[in-house]
């Protein structure tokens, strides 16, 4: 969309500026004053060289003044990227500390398994289980 668009403008404008340096061919004579210098040149190169002068000056001008904003962005994205970092290293750890736990959980799970039933004790029959029980 952004090419169209540059297509849109650019064209009528080369064909505008094609068009005014075929009418003005005409040498004009340029004085630069401080410096002594006197030079002639077609008004449409003048035109164009005093075009391509503003932009370079504008363009210039418009990155001095987003200084500061560069700036910030440069220290905001250090910042994420600590941020990151940060956070990586604490889902390690997470992940670390998980499988510590896990580990220590089976750890503590089987001697419980072997405390709730000591090995010098029988278990109890069924049979005999059925016999103490009331029936409905």
């Amino acid at each position: 969309m952004r090419r169209l668009i540059f297509w849109i403008l650019i064209i009528p404008a080369v064909a505008a500026f094609g068009a005014f340096a075929l009418n003005n061919r005409a040498q004009v004579a340029l004085d630069l004053w401080p410096f002594g210098i006197l030079i002639e040149l077609p008004v449409y190169l003048a035109l164009a060289i005093s075009v391509a002068i503003g932009a370079v000056l504008g363009g210039m001008a418009s990155w001095m003044s987003s200084g500061r904003a560069r700036r910030k962005f440069k220290s905001s994205s250090y910042e994420g990227e600590v941020a990151r970092r940060e956070l990586l290293e604490a889902k390690t750890n997470t992940e670390r500390l998980e499988s510590e736990l896990a580990t220590l959980r089976g750890q503590v799970r089987q001697p419980r398994q072997q405390a709730d039933a000591p090995p010098d004790v029988p278990a109890p029959d069924a049979e005999k289980i059925a016999t103490l029980t009331p029936p409905h």
